[in-house]
């Protein structure tokens, strides 16, 4: 009822800044528990697929990327390429490569670093179009298993594994490729001892959504050989986060809501 009066009484233009509103407010509550959340798959709605493909066609070369939390893993990614003769990442959920993309231009020794990504096929189709006309070499796959390599010296995550359900289970295998560093840019993480699970839209689907206890991130990976060597607010996250969160949202995850941390590998 409100919508149609809506219509009627407002010019488009507001109209538009009034659904964008709206859409923010809803875009992330709760926390509720993981299985009153329905899973609606959105990774293939037709909204998930038209943002991605704007994202990859918004990626220019001519400038450097705009995102603050690409700066930790340029800085990172340069100093090991200076230690080391080669390296191969494995990005996890990285979708069309953009990560990659963006930071390309900024990688010393980009000839040093073998990008491997594991996501859908639709992105990866879409990451090797790009590949190609912009000449910068990647590679795609569609499943962990399908890696050629046994070891990858960096496993790369990004703002991805907030939707599984269970993410020990996916650090387990991936922890089977024997990597030196593993980098998570825009982590979302609790400061509590649990993990909070909400209820995010993404154009016209639901998905549950993780906020990661950082203290049980941790646990499991110092359990595994693994300490962090850098852990900082992924402050640009944290503050779009925070306008769409309730103040109760809030309160119930702590001062950050999202991080980028590295860890590397305790030598035995």
């Amino acid at each position: 009822m409100l919508k149609s009066f809506l219509k009627k009484l407002l010019p488009p233009i507001l109209l538009d800044i009034y659904k964008t509103l709206k859409k923010n407010q809803n875009s992330l509550t709760g926390p509720f528990p993981y299985n009153e959340i329905p899973d609606e798959n959105v990774w293939i709605g037709n909204s998930y697929k038209s943002h991605i493909k704007s994202k990859v066609r918004s990626i220019d070369f001519s400038e450097k990327y705009k995102y603050d939390y690409l700066d930790i893993s340029t800085l990172y990614l340069n100093s090991i390429t200076e230690e080391e003769r080669s390296i191969k990442v494995l990005d996890w959920a990285g979708g069309t490569g953009r990560v990659w993309f963006n930071i390309y231009k900024n990688i010393y020794k980009p000839e040093k670093i073998e990008w491997n990504v594991v996501d859908k096929k639709f992105l990866m189709e879409m990451g090797e179009n790009h590949s190609k006309q912009n000449k910068i070499p990647i590679r795609f796959f569609e499943n962990i298993d399908d890696l050629p390599n046994t070891n990858y010296d960096i496993i790369y995550i990004n703002s991805s594994i907030q939707y599984l359900e269970n993410f020990q289970k996916l650090l387990s295998k991936l922890l089977k490729k024997n990597p030196k560093h593993i980098i998570f840019n825009r982590l979302l993480i609790s400061e509590g001892n649990l993990n909070l699970t909400f209820r995010q839209k993404i154009g016209e689907r639901v998905t549950p959504c993780t906020f990661i206890s950082e203290k049980e991130l941790i646990q499991f990976l110092h359990d595994n050989s693994f300490k962090p060597i850098f852990n900082s607010p992924c402050w640009g996250q944290c503050k779009y986060l925070s306008s769409i969160l309730s103040k109760k949202s809030k309160q119930s995850l702590g001062r950050y809501f999202s991080k980028d941390i590295i860890f590397r590998k305790i030598s035995s």
